[in-house]
């Protein structure tokens, strides 16, 4: 059973889940060292979620917009090659789209080392951008097609990107919050699976600065 909410593609509470992704992000700040390095990876616990949430911050010598177009608009451009899981992704449909704020319905699949099966995401993306910077918020839908032949579907929810302006470039804030599904029990995702899925983030991480410079 999924421990993360879904909703239908249209009763998705954006509002309400960026207000948290903002708590979230000042909250998982104290994770963060004071001398933080260009790239850093840590995890944590917050309040009333039932998974560990994993911190990505980085620092970019880019514009802040060009960033945000790299990760959101353009994100099947360039997934495949910072994400080495990555097997497909596609946009099904796009749900708005306005100067500063678009959204679109997309599905990706991720390798999975075995004996689990290769993990499905359906989710709604939605970028917002606004005096404070670039929102990226992932969401994950109960209305999806069918699970493909061979996969589990996983859940995203709260997951989000905040690329805000600095000087010199810009900095990323990202927060990872998923449940892997099947049968897989929380706790193992929890615990047995964190150094794992922290090494995995860290990695991503690094290709991510080696593209953006």
């Amino acid at each position: 059973m999924n421990q993360l909410p879904t909703w239908s593609t249209d009763s998705i509470p954006w509002d309400l889940l960026l207000q948290e992704a903002k708590y979230r992000l000042r909250t998982s700040d104290a994770w963060v060292p004071t001398a933080r390095r260009s790239q850093n990876v840590t995890s944590g616990w917050i309040d009333h979620c039932p998974v560990r949430i994993y911190r990505a911050d980085l620092d970019v010598g880019r514009s802040a917009a060009d960033v945000a177009h790299w990760l959101a608009d353009d994100m099947f451009v360039h997934l495949g090659k910072w994400n080495r899981e990555y097997l497909h992704g596609e946009i099904m449909r796009c749900l708005w789209n306005e100067p500063d704020d678009r959204a679109w319905l997309m599905r990706v699949i991720y390798h999975t080392p075995p004996p689990l099966a290769d993990r499905e995401y359906v989710y709604a993306l939605r970028r917002v951008d606004d005096d404070d910077g670039h929102w990226i918020l992932y969401q994950s839908v109960s209305d999806g097609p069918p699970v493909p032949a061979g996969c589990e579907r996983g859940i995203l929810s709260g997951t989000v990107h905040h690329v805000q302006p600095a000087q010199g470039g810009c900095h990323v804030r990202h927060l990872l919050i998923t449940d892997l599904g099947g049968s897989l029990p929380l706790w193992v995702q929890n615990h047995v699976f964190a150094p794992g899925v922290v090494a995995a983030n860290r990695r991503d991480l690094a290709a991510q600065a080696r593209l953006l410079q």
